[in-house]
């Protein structure tokens, strides 16, 4: 994994494919977290967030990473439909560098008040430092969702814990996860233990993962948990962590 410094956006990312596996935000940056106080269908939403960045000064460039939910679960091929869509978004605003795209993302289909189409949830972007800032240790990040799916060198996937959720599959899964997470962290630069936030998207019962999350470090940051599925099916357990200075809630106007 290589760091691509993407200038338009003030910050750097791991190449991904419809979206990117983290971002870091450059020196003298950090990254503010909008979230809408309503989920925001997405055309609607994108368009919201340009109008945002331009109230603050700020190129829609610099956009640096998104949170979606999906009304359910989708095959891979509606998956990849869907992200054709999504990524015109993307290149509407400016972010995107040759055939990659730089903007970190999750991605989940809720259990509870499921969304009849797809939403913008929350987004990243880049922002100065300011003076007051200079004593923050590390780099501002995010690291995209990442489900139990496990590419093998045969190029075929495999489901880590299978389609079981019990206590023994569930802890596989948040092992692998985490793992990831963990070799991202370390690739941009930053420290595990700067991890802010940690969100988990999964339709069972967290407890017997709470041990597990202690033993990786993370019971401090407490354990967001969102109740539903990855957007893709098949898969049953998802998380994405992060690093942001700042956050705000932007309000229904």
């Amino acid at each position: 994994m290589s760091l691509i410094e993407f200038e338009a956006g003030n910050y750097k990312f791991l190449a991904g494919g419809a979206f990117s596996d983290a971002v870091v935000a450059n020196p003298g940056f950090r990254l503010h977290r909008v979230r809408f106080a309503q989920a925001m269908p997405m055309e609607e939403g994108f368009e919201r967030l340009a109008g945002y960045l331009r109230t603050v000064d700020r190129p829609t460039s610099s956009l640096a990473a998104c949170e979606l939910r999906s009304p359910t679960p989708r095959s891979r091929e509606d998956f990849n439909a869907f992200n054709d869509v999504y990524v015109k978004h993307l290149h509407a605003l400016g972010c995107r560098l040759g055939d990659k795209n730089p903007v970190a993302r999750s991605n989940m289909a809720p259990l509870l008040s499921k969304p009849a189409r797809s939403l913008l949830y929350a987004f990243s972007y880049t922002e100065p430092l300011q003076a007051h800032d200079s004593s923050l240790i590390g780099p501002d990040f995010v690291v995209s969702g990442k489900p139990e799916n496990k590419l093998q060198p045969d190029g075929s996937t495999l489901i880590v814990g299978g389609d079981q959720m019990d206590a023994t599959a569930m802890v596989e899964k948040a092992r692998y996860t985490l793992d990831v997470m963990m070799a991202r962290v370390r690739a941009i630069g930053a420290r595990w233990d700067s991890v802010g936030s940690l969100q988990i998207y999964c339709p069972t019962d967290l407890s017997p993962l709470w041990s597990t999350f202690e033993e990786y470090g993370l019971a401090h940051v407490g354990l967001h948990w969102f109740p539903g599925w990855p957007p893709v099916k098949g898969m049953h357990f998802e998380v994405d962590v992060r690093r942001t200075s700042k956050a705000s809630v932007l309000d229904i106007e």
